[in-house]
């Protein structure tokens, strides 16, 4: 039997070493912290370092083909985000870009192709925290808004695109955003997490992974629809009556949940939140009158706890 191996090779630097991208067999590329990006041309045998023209830290790199890419990053002492860009393989690097971005951090990028991609990004400072989502349509010149976080501050770490259309993004508390349309609406679905979410991969349009805090791992077969955790599992502790209801649910929390902090989402089946509620005690009233007849998730969490269930709107 073969023995799996991995092989120490050396970089060149002693940088963190934060996000690599390979666009095809021989050519890649890493970024890392102070500016650091390094170049392969023998499928990863050897690296060699180029100017970025920048000391901030590169989180995120995305090549289109083996000439064209983007880098994404920190902000600097004067700016809001790094973004760079090539169209010669790395010879030089273009940081004059138009954003919209008010975050200091640019934490992952990825492109669906030559002139369409995605930024996801989040920051804080003594004033304020937000996040969101931000789409390019030339390649990277100008970059819009295309998502920003509601009322608490969803910190987008990691956006991914299996297809044109189809894309996911993943962040603080739990947070997993999707488009169907290319970015320019995006859903909350249920992740059944508050821990904090670094990276998203999907294998297809509805076959994905999630990774975060606390040796979380989440995966959906239904394209985020319902999130499986994997490792400990728990069923929902929290009670649902009546169930078929018409009206009105009433939620009863077991006595591990903050009942000052807990808060009620239902989800339809496409996964949009459609109810959100703060908890007001053991035994909460939710109005269900606006909803159509049918089979609806229901999400429960507080600081420490997130459990789903269903019910049935008859």
């Amino acid at each position: 039997m073969e023995r799996i191996t991995w092989l120490t090779i050396p970089s060149g630097t002693t940088s963190n070493l934060r996000s690599v991208c390979f666009p095809d067999a021989n050519t890649g590329y890493i970024v890392g912290d102070n500016g650091t990006i390094l170049k392969t041309t023998d499928n990863g045998s050897n690296w060699n370092s180029q100017f970025s023209g920048t000391l901030n830290n590169l989180m995120s790199v995305c090549f289109i083909d083996a000439d064209t890419g983007i880098v994404v990053g920190i902000a600097g002492t004067t700016t809001f985000e790094t973004i760079l860009k090539t169209t010669d393989g790395g010879i030089t690097w273009n940081n004059n870009f138009s954003t919209d971005q008010t975050a200091f951090y640019v934490h992952s990028v990825f492109c669906t192709n030559s002139s369409v991609g995605y930024i996801a990004l989040g920051g804080c400072n003594i004033n304020w925290c937000t996040g969101g989502i931000s789409k390019t349509t030339d390649g990277g010149i100008t970059w819009n808004y295309v998502y920003i976080s509601g009322s608490h501050p969803d910190l987008m770490c990691s956006i991914y695109f299996p297809d044109v259309n189809v894309g996911y993004a993943a962040g603080n508390y739990g947070t997993i955003i999707k488009t169907t349309d290319g970015g320019n609406n995006w859903t909350t679905t249920a992740s059944g997490t508050s821990n904090d979410l670094y990276s998203v991969y999907f294998t297809d349009s509805v076959h994905g992974y999630a990774v975060g805090a606390n040796g979380t791992i989440l995966r959906t077969s239904n394209g985020g629809f319902t999130a499986e955790r994997i490792g400990n599992t728990t069923s929902a502790e929290f009670k649902v009556f009546p169930d078929p209801a018409t009206d009105y649910i009433h939620i009863e929390l077991p006595e591990f949940y903050n009942k000052s902090m807990s808060s009620v989402s239902v989800y339809g089946l496409n996964g949009q939140e459609l109810i959100k509620q703060q908890l007001d005690g053991s035994i909460s009233e939710i109005n269900i009158s606006s909803l159509t007849k049918g089979i609806y998730f229901i999400r429960i969490m507080d600081h420490e706890n997130t459990e789903f269930g269903k019910f049935i709107r008859e």
